[in-house]
Formats: C-alpha cells, structure tokens, sequence
C-alpha cells in the first residue's frame, strides 16, 4: 500500500490532576498509521489496556502489509486490539473490567481508513470545512443525537464520560468504520477527551488554520490550553498533514 507524503507529531500529557498517564499514543509516518487510546478501570489497568490496544494494532497492521486493502487490514487490526484487552481484562483478577477508547487513521495513496470506539475523536481540517469525523460513544452523546438532551445539558451532566462502548469491556462492541477521501493540505487531529473536554471545538480549529505554526508549535499550544483550562484528564493528541504526493 502507497500513501502520500505525511508529516505528523503528538503529545500526550497526564494533566494537573491525574496521578498517571492512562493514555497511550502511535505515530507511524512510515506506516501511515497514527491513533489514540484513552484506558480505564481496574489496578493500573486503564494504562494496561491503552499500550495493549496500540501494540495490538500496530503488531497486526505491521504483519498484514501488501496482503490487504487497506480498510480490511485495519477492521481485522482493530478487532485484534479488542480481542487482546479483553483476554487480559479476563486473565487478571485486578484487571477485570479494564478497557480503552481507540481512534486510528490509517492513509492510503487516495484515502483514509478509520477505526473509532470510545470518546477519543479524529477531527479533519480541510479548509474552509473544519468537523469532528467520529461520534463519541457516550450516554449524554447518545442523548443530545436523539434529541433527548441539549448540548449544554451534556457539557454538565454527570454522566458526560460514561462510554456506551470501550474496548475489552463487553465481548463484541460496535465499531465505527470509516472510508474517507484525502487531500494535500488535510489535516487530521486525533486526541482524548482530556484535550476536547478542557479546549472548545472553535479554538482547536483556529489553532489547526494557523499554518505559520509547525505541527509541534500547534500540539504544545492545544496542550498548554488544556491544561491551563483546568488538565483533569490525560491529556493526548496525534496531528497529521497531508503534504503531498510521494515521489515514485
């Protein structure tokens, strides 16, 4: 599988609050493989599940290369990660019921393949157009797409982070797959909640339009806002340009 020319950096941060990093990030230029795990419950076991979910899924996707489309690799590669945290939620009595949100973007020569579960969300820049490309699988997110609850209603509940679907927490959760279309100039922000929770949509965009700023100038700007808005979560974000065409 070709791609085009990327150029990427992430973060990831355990915030103002949090005693550790549960997160766990993957950046894979040569791969054009990038996502984000945000890992909860048991005895270290958010941290535990996030690193198996993102070595599970570069593992796989590492050993399917130039054997598959590039959409099948990644469903396969996703459902292995899903596969490998619940295995060990169920082998580890101090780890039962750990799981982990994932977000991956995996770019092919003329498009992209997404894997979503979770509250983690890839967002993609493509201006004029700026929008969040995953849903997040929560109660109050749930709620506000059937009408129930208001979108201010949900930025207060009490039930904002409660996932209506995770990794290794129930046997077969329901994937979000996406076949999307690329282009030079796209750019493409994967992060936690900790990031999207602390900084509004609107600033994350401004942040991303401003091309004067390298992509690791943009990254500690997102970080420095998040945190300095409160960092209650950990705090982790992949950005990705598309720059171009690769030379044959």
């Amino acid at each position: 599988m070709t791609a085009p020319l990327l150029s990427s950096f992430g973060l990831s941060n355990r915030g103002n609050v949090r005693a550790k990093n549960e997160d766990t990030i993957l950046r894979r230029d040569e791969l054009s493989l990038f996502a984000v795990a945000d890992g909860m419950g048991g005895h270290y076991g958010g941290e535990v599940a996030s690193r198996i979910a993102i070595e599970t899924l570069l593992h796989s996707i590492v050993g399917s290369q130039g054997n598959a489309e590039g959409s099948a690799v990644l469903r396969r590669a996703a459902r292995a990660a899903h596969e490998a945290v619940l295995a060990e939620s169920e082998r580890s009595k101090l780890r039962r019921g750990m799981g982990t949100t994932l977000s991956a973007l995996l770019i092919g020569e003329r498009e992209a393949w997404i894997a979503h579960v979770g509250d983690s969300r890839i967002y993609r820049l493509r201006e004029p157009d700026w929008r969040q490309l995953t849903l997040d699988h929560s109660i109050v997110a749930e709620r506000v797409r059937a009408g129930l609850m208001s979108a201010e209603e949900a930025e207060f509940s009490p039930q904002r982070n409660f996932l209506t679907r995770a990794l290794g927490t129930q046997p077969d959760p329901e994937f979000e797959f996406l076949d999307i279309d690329i282009r030079p100039g796209d750019r493409f922000l994967l992060c936690s909640d900790g990031l999207w929770s602390e900084v509004e949509d609107g600033l994350i965009r401004i942040a991303l339009q401003d091309r004067t700023h390298s992509l690791e100038q943009c990254c500690r700007e997102l970080l420095e806002r998040a945190l300095s808005s409160g960092g209650r979560d950990n705090i982790s974000l992949v950005l990705v340009e598309v720059s171009g065409a690769r030379p044959c």
